[in-house]
């Protein structure tokens, strides 16, 4: 007897390793081919082996527990792997209480039909397909019925993308200024630089913008937004537009829209991060992090105090711990890739064709400099990293620029098009840089600066057509406004800001929803 506990005790060892390597492995499995992502690479192998390293770690813990406590570690490793696996907080509860209560009333262990269901989905997983980072969906009917003859628009959206006189004081940011109106002047365009969004977040921005300002999507989140049916896409297409739409996934435009080609690319995809000049340790940090980040057990529940810090810093205390799901952005990444794609498909342009792509661009992570290289992974910052301000407006800057040369790329690629010659096009930001010190939200009344308010709201808007004439306005406007009243001239002349109009902005918030109107700042609007 005395010498089968020793092998009792290695067995049970074996087996509650094997259930916690099994369905670790699976779900980064799961992971790793959603993002469609080589398995065989370095940075994979070292992240499955901390995943051994971590079983190995809690087993003895689990060895060490009365039937009670077995039950909870058991359950807690079922709630996991649903939780890496799937958004649903029910499963992920279901899961764990099933477990947890199956093996405390029936006294038995779980973790090796654990350790076989896990081996099961991770061989599955590997032998399957994968799903491409970048999708596209057609719909001949709606191409087929677009009239030709009308001249071919392109409706650019750019993500977080400050205002020209937005723009801090600082020397850098007015170098900054000088480039970006010699950009769009030079290549034609009528550029306002004192327009502004009327909200502070995509999900309420953009729905916003293209509604002209009359309503909002019925179900924004801070997850995301479907955009719903749109004013503005209706009418294009109304109007005899073919159109199509390049998102990302964070904003569902398609849903609600009669396009020709829908083309979706996944923000998050580790994907395009291959063609970033990454090492393998960054790599591996950026892998761990992304897949910690599935998990709400991980991110929130073992790390109250990363969400705390997250609270705190919106706040204006500065935090150094910075929430895994902030770390391991890398929509940016995914962004810079996507635009081959959408340059690919304007060099192609046919007269009556329309196109709406909102880029995630200049947005935070700010991964590459001026000329588009990419930094190093230690070196990406974020709008709300614990950085002086002065560092991340300099990062920003940086990306700025880049989109900036990806705009023109675009521009270059629509003027090889058939129908680039007379082509119209709108580019705007959804709202400011939002590099502030304390974000202008209703909880923070009385507290944020007249800097924050033009951060958070100062916003691009530029328009090139022909009849159009080129200059730089200064007058301040909403860009949903601005939106209507070019769309309503029939894209023939650039519209004139009204000047007696109240320029206020709405606050949300800290789950993104309108609370109450407040004016921007006088001395800005003169």
């Amino acid at each position: 007897m005395d010498k089968a506990k020793p092998a009792l005790r290695r067995k049970e060892f074996a087996v509650a390793v094997a259930a916690g390597v099994a369905l670790l492995w699976a779900s980064l499995a799961n992971f790793i081919t959603h993002n469609d992502y080589p398995v065989l690479r370095p940075e994979i192998g070292l992240v499955a082996l901390l995943c051994v390293v971590i079983a190995f770690m809690v087993t003895p813990i689990y060895l060490g527990q009365r039937q009670w406590g077995r039950s909870f570690l058991e359950g807690l490793l079922g709630a996991l792997f649903v939780d890496l696996n799937s958004n649903s907080v029910a499963a992920m509860v279901a899961a764990g209480v099933a477990v947890a209560a199956i093996t405390y009333w029936k006294r038995i262990s779980l973790l090796g039909p654990l350790a076989l269901f896990g081996t099961v989905i991770l061989v599955a997983t590997l032998v399957g397909s994968r799903p491409s980072w970048l999708r596209s969906v057609h719909k001949p009917s709606a191409e087929q019925a677009a009239s030709n003859g009308k001249p071919a628009i392109l409706h650019l959206i750019l993500d977080e993308h400050i205002g020209v006189e937005g723009l801090p004081a600082d020397e850098e940011s007015q170098h900054l200024k000088q480039d970006l109106k010699a950009f769009y002047l030079r290549r034609g365009f009528a550029l306002y630089g004192r327009a502004y969004s009327q909200h502070m977040h995509t999900v309420n921005a953009i729905p916003a913008v293209l509604n002209y300002g009359e309503r909002l999507a019925e179900q924004p989140s801070t997850t995301g937004v479907v955009v719903g049916q749109t004013q503005h896409l209706r009418k294009l297409v109304d109007q005899g537009y073919r159109l199509t739409i390049f998102q990302s996934d964070f904003a569902d435009f398609c849903s609600g829209a009669a396009f020709a080609e829908c083309v979706t690319y996944d923000s998050s995809s580790l994907r395009p991060t291959l063609d970033f000049n990454l090492s393998p340790m960054e790599r591996t940090r950026l892998i761990a992090l992304k897949f910690a980040s599935l998990s709400q057990i991980i991110a929130k529940g073992l790390a109250p105090w990363n969400v705390a810090a997250a609270i705190l810093r919106q706040r204006g205390v500065p935090m150094p711990v910075v929430l895994p799901t902030e770390d391991a952005r890398t929509s940016t990444v995914g962004t810079l890739r996507a635009t081959e794609e959408l340059s690919s498909r304007l060099s192609k342009a046919r007269s009556g064709d329309a196109f709406l792509a909102h880029l995630l661009l200049p947005h935070y992570p700010y991964v590459v400099g001026p000329g588009c290289a990419g930094l190093r992974f230690t070196d990406w910052k974020r709008r709300w990293d614990p950085s002086p301000l002065e560092i991340r407006r300099h990062a920003y800057a940086g990306q700025l620029h880049c989109t900036m040369s990806k705009v023109d790329q675009l521009l270059k690629a629509l003027a090889r098009s058939p129908a680039g010659l007379n082509a119209i096009v709108i580019i705007h930001g959804d709202h400011g840089s939002r590099l502030t010190t304390v974000d202008p939200n209703e909880p923070n009344r009385g507290r944020f600066t007249d800097d924050d308010m033009i951060a958070g709201y100062s916003t691009l808007f530029a328009i090139r057509a022909p009849g159009v004439q080129p200059g730089y306005l200064t007058s301040p406007q909403p860009i949903s406004l601005l939106l209507r009243d070019f769309t309503r001239s029939g894209f023939t002349s650039a519209p004139r800001p009204a000047p007696s109009q109240a320029h206020l902005v709405t606050l949300d918030d800290f789950d993104w929803k309108p609370r109450g109107a407040y004016p921007l700042p006088p001395a800005w609007l003169k």
